[in-house]
């Protein structure tokens, strides 16, 4: 078969040159930039803090008190490892009056805060909301990549700009996020930080899982897209299983993380379970109808 170099043009389609070139034996190389998706995950984290910057002066709120100000786990009253053995309100998690909530890191981030910045709540609010600004950023890209596995138009790089941004903004301004009057404030209740902390880890175990789609060989994509093409199998290389593991690794870590942060972060093992069926079922209808816009690297590899 004739070789054939990938090119950057706007009138070739990148994923049909992947599969030339994977049929050929070759590894396609197609440069694409993701500054968009920075830049919008950037506007989205920036915009989350300037919407609850103003809760920075504030004090400590409804559960606040109990969590952190009169918590020995926070203070330093206690020793260290008890924050282990004690549920998010500092009662042993043993005990018939635990209420059960075992969040021991997001205990820890309170008991350094108070330790490095002192126990007053503005540096609690502070650091709050720029987690808040992180985390949306995260949240930002991660909805870019979902994106850009929908039917579109070349390699997706515009859909995965476009729905990255207006997932983000809407992340960022949402009124939940700053609802101190029901006590499930995430930025203006300090108490709020299991969430925020949570949410970074879940967000991360997600992006370190879905990046796995990024290192499925080119010839699995060119027999899907062509299986009565006689294209032999291409086994896995020492980096893309080393980079696989990485990923699987770091998912699990945060996974974890995200559960010691606060309860719910379990159930990100589910939504990388959903995510891989979805991906691979896009995968094979897409095939099925014919359309190689359908199947296309994750934008996550670049």
């Amino acid at each position: 078969m004739r070789k054939r170099k990938c090119t950057t043009r706007t009138n070739e389609d990148p994923l049909s040159c992947a599969y030339d070139v994977a049929a050929a034996g070759k590894s396609p190389k197609i440069k694409r930039r993701s500054f968009g998706l920075a830049r919008a995950a950037l506007a989205a984290g920036l915009l989350a803090m300037l919407c609850n910057v103003n809760s920075v002066p504030g004090d400590f709120l409804i559960d606040d008190v109990m969590a952190v100000v009169t918590n020995d786990d926070v203070t330093g009253n206690a020793p260290l490892r008890e924050i282990w053995r004690h549920d998010f309100w500092g009662k042993p998690i043993s005990s018939p009056v635990s209420h059960k909530s075992y969040r021991p890191l997001t205990t820890l981030s309170f008991r350094a805060n108070a330790s490095w910045f002192g126990p007053e709540p503005f540096s609690f609010h502070a650091i709050n909301v720029l987690l808040h600004g992180f985390v949306t950023g995260l949240f930002a890209l991660m909805a870019g990549h979902i994106c850009s596995l929908l039917p579109a138009r070349h390699d997706g790089r515009q859909e995965a700009e476009v729905g990255g941004l207006v997932a983000g903004l809407i992340f960022a301004v949402h009124p939940i996020h700053t609802e101190a009057a029901a006590g499930l404030a995430q930025v203006a209740n300090v108490t709020g930080r299991a969430e925020l902390l949570s949410g970074l880890f879940y967000v991360l175990a997600f992006l370190a899982y879905a990046s796995l789609t990024a290192e499925t060989p080119d010839t699995r994509v060119a027999e899907a897209r062509a299986p009565e093409a006689a294209v032999a199998p291409k086994l896995y290389t020492p980096g893309q299983v080393l980079r696989q593991v990485a990923a699987v690794g770091a998912a699990a870590v945060c996974g974890a993380a995200a559960m010691l942060c606060k309860e719910q972060g379990l159930t990100v093992l589910a939504v990388c379970a959903l995510y891989d069926v979805c991906f691979h079922l896009r995968l094979h209808i897409g095939t099925a109808l014919g359309d190689s816009r359908q199947v296309r690297p994750s934008l996550l590899a670049h």
